[in-house]
């Protein structure tokens, strides 16, 4: 009786926890909220400003989950700059990746993801306006987004495996 109970305390404790996203590709990631998606607006040299923006299917709009140990890597495939969100402070892409960041992909429900700073329990998300900032979770944060495989990355393995094969001929 006394490993019955243990045992049960063990399952509901892991039927309770969010389940971590654990899948490398090619993301449109869209707010569950608005319907629009992360994309570059604002650009000064090599740092571009994240923002939601209207989907309109651009390259500068699809991202790149790369895996880190459970941890992931977010890169912008447009610019090919990594993600960086300092706290109370716009998002940003920086080409040269100097403040690539590590973040913590949560399923939240409904198919939706919370992206967390890794280490830290902000979320990113937009309260007002469209820029995306690393920020206390709150219900007026715009925080659940949807991930959208894309297109593009099948494509490009499709290149790769046809050149290859071209090759070897």
């Amino acid at each position: 009786m006394k490993h019955a109970v243990a045992t049960i305390a063990a399952l509901a404790s892991l039927f309770g926890q969010t389940i971590a996203f654990n899948t490398n590709g090619i993301y449109a990631i869209q707010s569950a909220r608005s319907g629009d998606v992360w994309g570059i607006q604002n650009s000064i040299g090599v740092r571009h400003w994240v923002e939601l923006v209207h989907p309109e299917g651009k390259t500068a709009e699809h991202w790149r989950l790369v895996s880190s140990g459970p941890n992931f890597f977010i890169q912008n495939v447009y610019t090919q700059g990594m993600l960086s969100c300092p706290e109370q402070h716009q998002c940003e892409v920086d080409t040269l990746g100097n403040n690539a960041q590590l973040f913590d992909v949560v399923e939240s429900g409904d198919n939706t993801f919370i992206l967390h700073p890794s280490g830290t329990p902000l979320v990113i998300g937009s309260r007002e306006g469209n820029e995306l900032e690393a920020q206390p979770s709150d219900p007026s944060v715009d925080a659940d987004f949807l991930l959208h495989p894309t297109e593009h990355e099948c494509e490009s393995l499709y290149l790769l495996r046809h050149l290859t094969f071209g090759l070897l001929i």
